[in-house]
């Protein structure tokens, strides 16, 4: 009997002991799980849970298509975007990854916000809202040093700090301090940039190149700006050189040509500044070093750089040519011209718009279609939501 006594005694410690261990167990882990939702080691479960909570899809699924109009991945996703580098962000279930062009997702969608590969390199913002940066098999490259960042150009991308905005490098490093109003790409190696209500042009060590002032700044193409102050506008390249102008309105250079207006006459100007054509018709361009010269407010036709016509039909509203096509309209429709100006397709569609990558977007009674290059039908209107040809395949929806 005492055996049996002593034995249940040592039973009973042993279950009181266990508890008590089970007990200080329960306590660690919640504690150890408070702290861990303190610290935001749950990656923005909170904040993630919040953002989806209030998260609703759109009526359509999308995918992608190739130059035929097959889906060659199928709809499946909230929201898409163009292939770059290979690769294209996809939202599914509100949240951002990035799939393959075999529909592959390899890279997980863990984030809030995705941007487009450039160079293998692309900047995504978690539920934490923070931004970082990515390599193309989704491995973190470094944390973005401010509170938001922009994806690369080139060699370097765009950061801000407390609303003022600086210039990262690949590595990270801030090679412009984040002290700017606003910052926008230049000439390579050089930035637009805003202190106060005064804009100018700086190098990679935040020197002035064009001194800040009351002027507005624009990029003109082929090495020059346009600084405009007051209703003047004037050229100047990337040593803060002026080179050019003032005139009442100057263009940027579209195949090595632009358009500017000087009292009541317009012309055009190749690189060197010299003018090849000047007319007392305004001027606007038709992209491709082509030009359509306004025979009044509502009609123009397209000209050459010399004044050449390259139309004699005058339309009220223009495209830009495109991979030897524009798109044109007369009354309310629009159609669609060749590079030798004849109509390949008669003015008959509700929108339009340029040839990318070998198909022409439009719409037709039952949803977007495709043409090719000479205006024929090659993806038949079926779509309710498509976008434009991008390494080979577009963007194209269906509903749920």
């Amino acid at each position: 009997m005492i055996v049996n006594v002593n034995v249940k005694r040592a039973d009973r410690k042993k279950r009181q002991v266990f508890l008590f261990f089970i007990f200080i167990l329960t306590l660690t882990i919640l504690s150890c799980k408070n702290e861990n939702t303190k610290a935001g080691d749950a990656p923005g479960s909170s904040q993630e849970a919040a953002w989806l909570e209030d998260y609703s899809p759109s009526p359509f699924v999308w995918g992608y298509i190739d130059t035929m109009g097959s889906f060659v991945i199928n709809p499946l996703f909230d929201d898409t975007r163009d292939f770059s580098n290979g690769l294209a962000a996809v939202n599914l279930n509100g949240k951002w990854g990035y799939i393959n062009k075999q529909g592959k997702l390899v890279i997980s969608n863990l984030y809030m916000t995705c941007g487009d590969f450039s160079e293998n390199i692309a900047v995504v913002q978690g539920f934490d809202k923070k931004y970082h940066y990515i390599d193309s098999t989704g491995k973190k490259i470094f944390d973005c040093p401010g509170e938001e960042c922009a994806s690369f150009v080139g060699e370097f991308a765009v950061f801000a700090v407390n609303e003022s905005f600086g210039v990262i490098d690949k590595k990270g490093n801030a090679v412009v301090p984040p002290r700017f109003r606003d910052l926008k790409f230049g000439a390579p190696g050089q930035f637009i940039a805003k202190i106060g209500n005064q804009e100018g042009v700086i190098g990679l060590q935040a020197n002035w190149i064009i001194e800040a002032g009351s002027h507005s700044i624009k990029l003109a193409g082929e090495g020059y700006y346009i600084v405009k102050d007051g209703q003047q506008s004037s050229y100047f390249d990337t040593k803060g050189k002026k080179v050019a102008g003032p005139y009442n309105t100057a263009g940027v250079f579209e195949h090595g040509y632009a358009a500017v207006k000087k009292d009541n006459k317009y012309e055009v100007l190749d690189k060197t500044m010299k003018t090849i054509y000047a007319t007392s018709k305004k001027l606007t361009s038709a992209g491709s070093g082509l030009w359509i010269e306004w025979q009044n407010d509502t009609t123009g036709l397209i000209i050459y750089n010399d004044g050449r016509y390259l139309t004699k039909k005058p339309y009220a509203a223009f495209l830009k040519f495109a991979e030897g096509t524009i798109g044109v309209m007369q009354g309310e429709s629009w159609g669609y011209l060749d590079s030798n100006g004849a109509e390949m397709v008669s003015p008959s569609l509700p929108l339009a718009w340029d040839c990318i990558g070998g198909r022409i977007r439009f719409i037709g009674q039952s949803g977007y279609g495709f043409l090719d290059r000479e205006g024929k039908v090659k993806i038949i209107p079926k779509f309710p939501e498509a976008r434009d040809f991008k390494e080979g395949l577009a963007r194209a929806a269906s509903f749920r």
